[in-house]
């Protein structure tokens, strides 16, 4: 007996039904704009919401203006002490000028902050804010914190650093982050067993 050829009749290809995922795997990367009011510590607010998310955030950008800022500044140890702070912005440019503050206690000789008072335009703001315990001490602040930049002034003068202290809008502010759980932390160069 022969056997026919092809496919017997009324055999077609069946679509596939549809992969559905019903729930959150909760550790994928999720998008979020975040509207922050005016008269609102940014740095405050961005970390409270990843607190209360408890999710690690990271910031990728920003829009909107600021009101007063506090900026970290290195000067060289040798020097800290006994050098005139680095000169300001002009005053018509940060509306009072700038004011050194207080130093940090881990490296008063070294590490001081700068505040700015006036309207700045947000350029960037980029960090991140880690809920997790970190495998090494002192790894959480070393990565927990935002870099800005702004412009101001009736000349457009930048400033920019990382925010050590308020960090005011004066507009409402729209920031652009992503929040995931869980990251992996590893330290590089890779020992020659990994």
């Amino acid at each position: 007996v022969r056997k026919p050829r092809g496919r017997p009749p009324g055999s077609k290809n069946k679509p596939k039904p549809p992969i559905i995922i019903t729930r959150d795997t909760g550790s994928g990367m999720r998008p979020h704009v975040l509207e922050i009011a005016p008269n609102t510590d940014i740095v405050d607010a961005i970390a409270t919401f990843a607190r209360k998310r408890q999710r690690a955030l990271c910031v990728l950008s920003a829009r909107g203006t600021v009101s007063n800022l506090t900026l970290l500044r290195h000067s060289p140890a040798s020097s800290a002490a006994s050098a005139p702070p680095s000169s300001p912005p002009s005053s018509s440019a940060a509306s009072t000028g700038a004011t050194p503050s207080s130093s940090r206690a881990a490296a008063a000789a070294a590490t001081s902050t700068v505040s700015f008072q006036g309207r700045f335009e947000l350029i960037s703001l980029s960090g991140a804010f880690l809920q997790q315990q970190m495998p090494s001490a002192g790894i959480l602040g070393a990565y927990s914190g935002l870099a800005v930049s702004v412009a101001g002034g009736p000349q457009g003068q930048v400033l920019g650093g990382n925010v050590a202290g308020p960090l005011v809008s004066a507009s409402p502010v729209m920031v652009i982050a992503a929040s995931f759980v869980g990251p992996a932390f590893d330290r590089l160069p890779l020992d020659d067993q990994d």
